[in-house]
């Protein structure tokens, strides 16, 4: 049986079980620790809630199976755990639970290298959305337009566009190509800029994997954000050359990006 037939079968299974008034679920958590009973039910009743939200984080990659597992297990915890006495909604408090399991799970697949799961469900989503791009009828440009508009610093015009003329002192409307300055952005010059603003991103995404104290130190030691390039000892080179043994394994493991310079 394929996988979604069985959560399919699943579901069906849960939603025959009727939910909970809030009345019925306070006399219920009263009531968990005399009754046998109770605590079941009160599972049971919720199982809904864990697949709606496992349902949300299907784009990690991870088998939704596993990430309803791991919601039941934060869900047993929330049963376990929830104080009627202090007037909240149940719902609301075993969400808390169902999303810190499934988080912990996703971290968990995420990599052998530590990642943080926000970092970690933030790259997913762009994955996601590169494979649509992927599949658009056009070819995407190498460079967004965004970062070419940062790059060249101006705005766009068309060449047809008209501007009055002030140097000779009359209000005559001239072509836009021909007030042009005589000194434009060459491509290689745009493209250096754009290859030094995706350098500098990367750069940031490289800086988040190391401590405080190593980033701090990659920074004045190869000269970011405007520091001095500084020399080092020969204990700080073997240091560095450890640095950077670990950065080229995310470079390979495909957590960071590389770019190359243009030619």
């Amino acid at each position: 049986m394929k996988t979604i037939d069985i959560i399919c079968c699943y579901s069906k299974t849960i939603d025959k079980t009727p939910m909970l008034s809030r009345s019925e679920e306070q006399t219920l958590f009263t009531e968990r620790d005399t009754r046998p009973d109770a605590r079941e039910k009160l599972i049971l009743a919720n199982l809904r809630l864990v697949i709606s939200i496992a349902n949300k984080y299907a784009y990690t990659g991870t088998p939704l199976p596993d990430l309803i597992q791991a919601g039941n297990i934060g869900l047993l915890q929330a049963v376990d755990k929830f104080d009627v006495t202090r007037g909240l909604r149940f719902s609301t408090y075993a969400t808390f639970w169902i999303k810190s399991a499934i988080w912990k799970q996703i971290g968990w697949e995420a990599s052998f290298i530590h990642m943080p799961t926000a970092i970690f469900l933030d790259m997913r989503k762009y994955q996601q959305n590169q494979s649509k791009e992927a599949h658009l009828p056009k070819e995407p440009l190498r460079y967004s337009e965004t970062n070419v508009t940062c790059a060249v610093n101006t705005s766009v015009l068309p060449l047809e566009t008209t501007v009055l003329d002030t140097r000779s002192g009359k209000e005559q409307v001239i072509p836009l190509h021909e007030k042009l300055p005589s000194r434009m952005h060459t491509i290689e010059e745009t493209e250096q800029a754009i290859f030094l603003n995706e350098a500098r991103a990367i750069a940031s995404q490289i800086f988040f994997y190391f401590h405080a104290k190593d980033a701090k130190r990659l920074k004045w030691r190869f000269g970011f954000n405007g520091s001095q390039r500084e020399a080092s000892t020969d204990k700080g080179r073997r240091h560095d050359e450890k640095i950077l043994k670990e950065i080229r394994t995310l470079i390979a493991l495909g957590k960071v990006s590389c770019v190359k310079p243009p030619l």
